[in-house]
């Protein structure tokens, strides 16, 4: 079964949950009164995820080399909240390498 949340009015009044399946098609409306938004710091759960996969010390090391430039484009999709704090903060690059 496949759900998809489809939010009805911009301000987060309602939500509609659609059962998606082959056999029916159907909409399950609930009014929300307030509704609590959470905003979470993806860029610090992404960077955590890195730092368990990569070993960043010696990336750090490789990018801190004289003979070794790069430029990261970080003007496409998300990547430009990632960016700096990756390449600059953690890797010790210059904030010049990001676009």
């Amino acid at each position: 079964m496949f759900w998809h949340v489809v939010l009805l009015y911009f301000q987060l009044h309602s939500i509609a949950l659609r059962d998606c399946t082959a056999t029916q098609d159907c909409y399950i409306k609930w009014v929300l009164h307030p509704v609590q938004v959470e905003v979470i710091d993806s860029v610090t759960d992404y960077l955590a995820t890195l730092k368990e996969v990569f070993d960043f010390p010696t990336l750090k090391e490789f990018v801190g080399r004289k003979d070794f430039s790069f430029c990261f484009d970080a003007m496409n999709a998300v990547t430009g909240a990632y960016a700096a704090p990756i390449f600059v903060n953690e890797l010790g690059a210059d904030k010049s390498v990001v676009m």
